[in-house]
């Protein structure tokens, strides 16, 4: 008998670290979500910079293609890595 008191509580820890684990997989999806919408604008003008790059024999338009990389690379680089805030107090 008292076995059978045992098991239902069991089963109810179990049932809520079932949930936890699933609302830490709905968290992982969103965060991934979250990062892959964040880098595809400028991963994306990386890749173009890089086709022009290899299509283009026009200085000027190599020299832009650079502009683009170098930009596109530092959005991508802050959307990953943020700069730290400063706190201040006045």
């Amino acid at each position: 008998m008292r076995g059978a008191e045992i098991t239902p509580a069991l089963d109810v820890a179990s049932g809520w670290a079932k949930i936890g684990a699933m609302h830490d997989i709905e968290l992982a999806a969103i965060l991934c979500t979250r990062i892959c919408h964040d880098l595809v604008g400028p991963v994306g003008a990386l890749n173009n910079g890089v086709e022009v790059l290899a299509e283009e024999d026009d200085a000027e338009m190599q020299r832009q293609a650079v502009e683009l990389l170098g930009h596109s690379a530092e959005q991508a680089s802050r959307r990953l890595w943020p700069a730290p805030k400063v706190c201040t107090t006045s």
